[in-house]
């Protein structure tokens, strides 16, 4: 029924757009429209062996500048703000 009052109303526009809307059925379309898929199962990773130097693709080359690092400007502590219940006017 919702096919046929979709291309009843709509096909033109559908064609002009190349859209082609998809209508799940129910009984056929289950999955897709409760989201029922079937469980993956992952694999686990293995650890990788921790050694102290970093691998040779982050070694900077040789001779090659290091980029200047500026520090990052602190104003101090964030200021405390007092815990009140929202106001009407808050919420307009």
């Amino acid at each position: 029924m919702a096919r046929r009052t979709l291309a009843a109303k709509y096909e033109a526009y559908h064609a002009a757009q190349s859209f082609q809307p998809q209508i799940p059925c129910y009984n056929k379309d289950a999955k897709e429209i409760y989201h029922d898929v079937e469980p993956v199962e992952e694999e686990v990773e293995k650890p990788a062996e921790s050694s102290s130097a970093p691998p040779a693709s982050f070694a900077p080359a040789e001779g090659a500048a290091l980029p200047a690092v500026f520090p990052l400007a602190s104003s101090g502590p964030a200021a405390a703000v007092a815990d009140e219940p929202v106001q009407a006017v808050d919420i307009v």
